[in-house]
């Protein structure tokens, strides 16, 4: 029992992995790169239950405006900084940091690999 349930957990967490990396893939295979603005920034909870300052990024696409928080401790994310924004062309409320993108696909592998793990040890242990 024991064994099957460290398996469906390993699963869980490659498919969740897998996710993240092909949502990241469908936008940045679709975008289109527009400049965002910090506008103010948003208190959200931290690593290890402190509260971390993530900026929120004004954009405009057609003339709508979108806002999206990033969670992010770059010190060049300062109110009123613009940096350029990947957002799916027919869905502009779908966007990426792009100097997030090394990051994000790290913690996949990592994610990828502790699925990988904890099968084989449910498996073989």
């Amino acid at each position: 029992m024991l064994n099957s349930i460290g398996v469906i957990l390993g699963i869980a967490v490659i498919f969740v992995a897998i996710i993240n990396y092909l949502y990241r893939l469908y936008i940045i295979k679709n975008r289109i790169e527009v400049e965002a603005k910090v506008i103010r920034f948003r208190k959200s909870t931290g690593g290890e239950g402190g509260t971390v300052d993530s900026p929120v990024f004004q954009y405009f696409v057609d003339g709508a405006i979108y806002e999206r928080t990033f969670p992010s401790s770059s010190s060049k994310h300062v109110l009123d900084s613009v940096v350029v924004v990947y957002c799916h062309k027919n869905n502009p409320k779908r966007s990426l940091l792009p100097d997030q993108l090394t990051k994000d696909l790290f913690c996949d592998i990592i994610c990828l690999l502790t699925g990988v793990f904890v099968i084989y040890i449910s498996i073989f242990h």
